[in-house]
């Protein structure tokens, strides 16, 4: 629990074999050690061993199997298998008895958290990381606590809710602070999530130290996913302060770490969306295409992604008809931060086809969802193509009040 996995690890390596063998919880803790350090070849092997040395019926028998069930639902989920990962946490469920446990409860949380957000279901996702934060608190572990608040402020920023996600950052850093945890691995979900919201608040400097931060700690602690994130989140930043070149060098380091390490799902889908985005905002269109061609189709950031890519393309009623279809699945999913992406550019789309009054009404209702929470880079990173829309909102006062600051710093830009 205090990230001092290669120690844990050097203890049982000193141990006689014996003494292992007679004694399945060690190895359960090893491997449970291993899957969060990333070593799934390693882990697997263990966890077979110990199935294999009881019997179904034996006392203790249904704790191990919760346990391993759980760390097998952590490891399905860094190998992307979706099904795998909520299979795995049933029987973690079936295993243990609710509220006995802790620790195997709370790592299927988590598991469940980054598999229902990968699936686009904010509010299972919410709720996983509601219970895994639970256990954070009766056990006083950072390794739970802070995990589960910033899984919990990447959902609420998906729902819309940046000044909700800003609070459950502010309590993970209080938490860090409070139990001596800023130098940990703990604090690289906290670092790396800080500067994603900064950056859609367009407060650029703050972000890019944030992001850098997140790196260091994601590298020293051998944080695969989250270095992943933290290459997007500052490529992003990067793109945003016009520094082209250095973005497409985060978006490189970013591919060369989920090429040799095991990462989230939702870090794997982060990433194949993202890429192409940049490359489109690089000017590299036949690039963003390639990227393109390699999503599964499951994913709304994959549609929303690929909608962008028809607009570049000139395609604009392919667009639409994409962005027409995730519309009111984003708006049943209160996915509301997704939504204002959507509506942007379905104003776009509509605008391309010769529909400028409906564009309006369009980007109007996106302006009046993204004002109370402040949202600027949504509207920004569209650039010019959305600066006349606004600047005819403006002179027509349709958007009321809505169109000032975006217009503004469009301009700006």
């Amino acid at each position: 629990s205090r990230s001092e996995a290669p120690i844990l690890l050097g203890w049982i390596q000193k141990l006689p074999a014996q003494i292992v063998r007679g004694r399945p919880w060690i190895d359960v803790y090893r491997a449970n050690t291993l899957a969060l350090s990333g070593r799934l070849e390693q882990m697997e092997p263990l966890l077979d061993g110990v199935e294999q040395r009881f019997e179904p019926g034996d006392p203790g028998a249904r704790a191990l199997l919760g346990h391993i069930a759980a760390i097998r639902a952590y490891a399905a989920n860094l190998r992307g298998d979706a099904a795998r990962a909520i299979e795995m946490a049933a029987l973690t469920e079936k295993y243990l008895p609710a509220g006995e446990h802790l620790n195997a409860q709370g790592l299927v949380a988590y598991a469940l958290a980054e598999t229902h957000f990968a699936s686009d279901d904010m509010d299972a996702a919410g709720l996983a990381s509601l219970k895994m934060l639970r256990v954070g608190e009766k056990t006083g572990r950072l390794l739970m606590a802070i995990p589960a608040l910033c899984d919990l402020a990447a959902t609420r920023k998906a729902q819309g809710r940046l000044c909700q996600a800003e609070e459950a950052y502010e309590r993970a850093r209080q938490w860090m602070v409070e139990r001596r945890g800023l130098d940990t691995r703990v604090r690289c979900p906290y670092e790396v999530g800080l500067a994603d919201l900064l950056r859609e608040w367009n407060q650029l400097d703050r972000a890019h130290e944030h992001a850098a931060i997140g790196i260091d700690y994601s590298q020293q602690y051998g944080v695969h996913s989250l270095l992943v994130s933290a290459y997007v989140v500052l490529m992003r930043i990067l793109q945003a302060q016009g520094d082209v070149e250095g973005a497409l060098d985060a978006l490189r380091n970013a591919e060369r770490t989920m090429q040799t390490y095991h990462v989230r799902l939702a870090t794997r889908i982060e990433l194949q969306t993202t890429r192409g985005v940049q490359w489109l905002a690089a000017g590299d269109k036949e690039t963003a295409g390639h990227c393109a061609r390699e999503f599964g189709g499951s994913s709304e950031l994959e549609h929303i992604a690929l909608a962008r890519l028809r607009l570049a393309q000139g395609r604009a009623a392919d667009a639409q008809q994409l962005l027409d279809r995730q519309r009111p699945l984003a708006e049943a999913g209160g996915r509301t931060g997704r939504l204002i992406e959507i509506l942007s550019l379905q104003a776009l789309a509509l605008e391309a086809q010769g529909q400028p009054n409906e564009a309006g009404v369009v980007l109007s209702q996106a302006l009046a969802l993204a004002r109370p929470e402040g949202y600027a880079r949504i509207f920004l990173d569209l650039g010019r193509p959305l600066y006349g829309l606004l600047a005819r909102l403006a002179s027509v006062d349709t958007a009321s009040k809505a169109d000032d600051a975006p217009t503004a710093r469009i301009a700006g830009d």
